[in-house]
């Protein structure tokens, strides 16, 4: 009898991680595939916003941006054949954090891609919004991700080893972890993009910022000089019969083409995105009446309880003290304007320049700060 219930036992752990695998596997081989090329798609704000709740603080939430291997973005706003590497400048006032992502274009040329809120509701309980750029993503596209956890970062911002992060890099002058290389095609950047989004929390769309002090905030650190330069190349003059990028999946056709993406697996098919959400019962501070879910209609709160302990006082962070700059022959390499419009798409760079240099962060009352040449 013993023996007759080992074997049982035995055969049903089997199937279960054989179940598993096969999961795994099938998740693994997601392809998803784009009908439009708007540049929109280049940068999955959802992605972003796994990535920031992810971070311990904003000097590392920089570098998953600009990872080589999951590579989060795909932009290429200055069409040199390069992603453009994606620095992050931070304002504060009153309790309120904006952080901003701007692409280093060029010689102090820089573009806003997104900006992200943090603040904390009548409750104190933080919350985050993510905001498209209207240049790349048209007017309102904002996403107020909903955590399943309180993210780290929020500790950060109200925690006794808060800095005020404005990045110092600029155009020839970057990170040890920097590589440059060509951007994906883009069904290859949405199918790698698809595992860097966590699909166990909702994201939810919202057509307003909630406080409009913050929205000032963004303005007084915006660069926006593609956007002047070439006003012709906005997401308006992109797509004249939708509003934003939200619009323009849900419009079902974008010069005549299926704009809604598809969602492929290998083993089964056809595959949407899972958005899977927590209680749906759970309270929230605040409702916005015009907000639109990506999954149903249930109402979840964005509001995040603190934990009592601070999550940031035993991680432990290395700052770099030492940058290093992409050298040819001893003389900082700056990225060569391609020729024509053409771009490697699928081919990522198997290498990366050696780069170096010295940087020092400067401190001043009771908090560092990291200063930016822009």
């Amino acid at each position: 009898m013993k023996t007759k219930a080992a074997c049982l036992f035995i055969a049903l752990s089997l199937m279960t991680t054989l179940c598993m695998a096969q999961g795994q596997q099938e998740q693994q081989n997601i392809t998803v595939q784009a009908q439009n090329s708007d540049i929109s798609n280049n940068l999955d704000l959802k992605a972003v916003a796994t990535a920031f709740g992810e971070s311990r603080d904003l000097q590392e939430f920089e570098k998953k941006l600009n990872d080589y291997d999951t590579q989060i973005s795909n932009l290429d706003l200055n069409k040199d054949g390069q992603v453009d590497y994606l620095r992050v400048i931070e304002k504060t006032d009153n309790g309120v954090h904006v952080v901003v992502i701007q692409a280093v274009l060029a010689k102090d040329v820089y573009q806003d891609v997104a900006s992200i809120i943090v603040e904390k509701d009548q409750n104190n309980n933080p919350t985050v919004q993510v905001v498209g750029d209207p240049y790349i993503y048209g007017d309102n596209y904002i996403i107020d991700p909903g955590y399943l956890y309180t993210p780290a970062i929020c500790s950060f911002f109200w925690g006794a080893d808060y800095f005020l992060w404005n990045s110092p890099y600029y155009w020839g002058y970057y990170p040890h972890y920097y590589r440059g290389h060509s951007p994906y095609g883009l069904n290859v950047y949405l199918s790698n993009v698809y595992s860097h989004v966590n699909h166990n929390q909702r994201y939810y769309y919202t057509n307003n910022i909630r406080n409009a002090a913050a929205a000032s905030m963004i303005r007084s650190v915006s660069r926006n000089d593609l956007a002047v330069s070439h006003p012709e190349q906005s997401f308006s003059n992109r797509n004249v019969n939708v509003s934003n990028k939200l619009a323009l999946e849900r419009s079902g056709s974008v010069n005549g083409m299926q704009a809604r993406p598809s969602y492929q697996s290998s083993a089964s098919g056809v595959r949407p995105v899972r958005s899977m959400g927590v209680n749906s019962a759970r309270s929230q501070s605040y409702q916005n009446q015009g907000r639109i879910t990506t999954q149903g209609n249930n109402v979840r709160s964005n509001t995040y309880t603190m934990p009592s302990r601070g999550l940031n006082s035993n991680i432990n962070r290395s700052y770099n003290s030492n940058y290093q700059m992409r050298t040819n022959g001893g003389t900082p390499a700056v990225r060569q304007q391609s020729q024509g419009n053409s771009r490697q798409q699928a081919v990522r760079s198997s290498g990366g320049n050696a780069r170096s240099v010295g940087s020092s962060r400067s401190s001043s009352g009771g908090g560092r700060s990291s200063g930016s040449r822009r």
